[in-house]
């Protein structure tokens, strides 16, 4: 077995025993999860958010994560899983255009990385990444897919609260980090690293050890997530106590949790990055939030018992 093949046979394994060791781990799983269905007819899986505190921020990371402060957020939910390619394709096809009503485009189509593509019928992703997060998607068309789905981008502090929970832990999952938690890059910038068992992204929900308190997947690495936040490197020192919605305007939104490609480093649920909303890259996707539903709460199950109906309405 040659070095690379080893390496991903290695990764694989770490990710199987991840898997039972989430299983048979105290539940991490929300108490209370909603489905809810789009205008064209895909699932969203959303946990519930309690009320209440949270301590934003840490003294180990960078300037702009600095300082610490509590943070009272409502009650909200947030999906369990990064919006996929065929979630977003569906999107495209029922919106009718690649663009909002500013003329901002949604999606990069036509980057040579691009996995939607314009088909017969709308759009369609590339066979074979229907389940990973969608890509080359700007703030515009993140922000324009939950607006069209009844919900909105997460704010930073929603986003950072579903990733960490309250007790201040560095990593989605806890403490330390591992290639059966994550799909993340090599030591140092910018690097992709296939010993995980993917070197590009990974379906969504694929490392079920890296869950976050509250059960949501994929906040450290696989792609990086905008929020609606424009970014303020010190807004920090001047944020309300109380559902912050972040900076006036900016000329970057925040981008939050990591990719495929970044230093674990960047995977710290803390970690603040940005880029122009207009920006569409590989490594750049989303999920939305909500602070009202309608819909209907789902019963406590295990994520396997949701996961084929979910799979019914999202991929057929």
């Amino acid at each position: 077995m040659n070095g690379v093949r080893g390496e991903r046979a290695i990764g694989m394994a770490l990710r199987w025993i991840s898997w039972f060791a989430a299983a048979l781990a105290p539940a991490v799983w929300a108490e209370e999860v909603v489905r809810v269905r789009t205008p064209a007819g895909t699932v969203h899986e959303m946990v519930r958010v309690p009320a209440g505190p949270f301590p934003m921020g840490t003294t180990e990371g960078r300037a702009d994560e600095r300082p610490v402060h509590a943070v009272y957020l409502a009650e909200y939910y947030i999906d369990r899983f990064e919006v996929s390619n065929a979630q977003y394709a569906r999107f495209l096809t029922a919106f009718g255009r690649n663009a909002d009503d500013a003329g901002h485009l949604l999606l990069d189509g036509l980057d040579a990385d691009a996995q939607i593509r314009p088909a017969a019928a709308g759009y369609a992703p590339l066979p074979g990444t229907a389940r990973h997060p969608v890509a080359e998607v700007s703030w515009y068309g993140a922000r324009a897919y939950c607006q069209w789905a009844g919900m909105q981008l997460p704010t930073e502090a929603m986003w950072e609260k579903a990733a960490r929970g309250i007790d201040g832990r560095t990593y989605p999952w806890g403490e330390g980090i591992d290639r059966g938690r994550a799909n993340y890059g090599k030591e140092g910038c910018c690097r992709g690293d296939d010993s995980d068992g993917f070197f590009d992204s990974a379906p969504v929900g694929s490392f079920w050890a890296g869950v976050s308190p509250y059960g949501v997947h994929d906040m450290g690495g696989n792609v990086w997530e905008w929020v609606v936040d424009w970014y303020g490197e010190d807004y920090y020192a001047r944020s309300p106590p109380r559902d912050p919605p972040g900076p006036q305007a900016g000329i970057s939104r925040v981008l939050r949790g990591g990719s495929m490609s970044s230093d674990p480093y960047r995977l710290r649920a803390t970690d603040r990055s940005g880029l122009p909303p207009t920006a569409t890259y590989l490594i750049v996707g989303f999920r939305c939030a909500a602070t009202a539903l309608a819909s209907t709460a789902v019963t406590t199950q295990r994520w396997g018992q949701i996961k084929r109906k979910v799979e019914e309405d999202n991929f057929r």
